[in-house]
């Protein structure tokens, strides 16, 4: 019984910093993303490698270069082509339409990422600038300090460590902590 008590403190406590954390942060609400932030970083564990971009794709879009879900690592068997983020909603129009927009990453087939009537309107996902490091070209990751920014933007309004400097700024290592505090 202690132990279920205290998961749901825990998962409590999550839900409510996430959504105090997300909500608030102006950041978030004016910035917009943008095709020149596009960068690419490498997971690997558990026997299992793929790439991933930041703008929502997973495995492979250059054969030569990429990998796509490979396991074991390092047999050169890859069982993922690629994998886009597709976000779809019902959405009542105030003239009572109702209307079912879907935005999806771009991918290597391409076609998909801007309103064909008028191609300066894009429909796709795109990164935001300032989270990585901008002499990398790759993703910032947290066990790669080197992809860092110098400072976190949505970090920078910290009146005790404005932008986090040195620091990863990540919900995982957040969790972490959190388990380690409440276990």
């Amino acid at each position: 019984m202690n132990t279920t008590i205290r998961i749901c403190t825990f998962l409590c406590l999550c839900l409510l910093l996430a959504t105090a954390v997300n909500g608030q942060n102006e950041y978030y609400r004016t910035s917009q993303g943008d095709f020149s932030n596009r960068k690419v970083n490498v997971h690997s564990g558990n026997q299992v490698r793929t790439t991933f971009f930041n703008y929502g794709l997973v495995g492979r879009i250059n054969a030569a270069q990429d990998y796509g879900g490979e396991w074991p690592i390092n047999s050169g068997h890859f069982y993922v082509g690629d994998i886009s983020v597709m976000v779809g909603a019902e959405i009542e129009l105030p003239d009572g339409r109702i209307i079912t927009p879907v935005t999806v990453s771009d991918g290597p087939r391409g076609s998909n990422e801007e309103d064909p009537t008028d191609p300066t309107i894009k429909w796709t996902w795109e990164p935001l600038a300032g989270f990585d490091n901008p002499d990398t070209n790759t993703v910032a990751m947290s066990q790669q300090p080197n992809s860092w920014p110098a400072s976190w933007p949505d970090r920078l309004g910290d009146a005790n460590d404005p932008g986090w400097p040195g620091q990863w700024n990540g919900f995982f290592l957040l969790v972490a902590t959190l388990v380690w505090v409440f276990a």
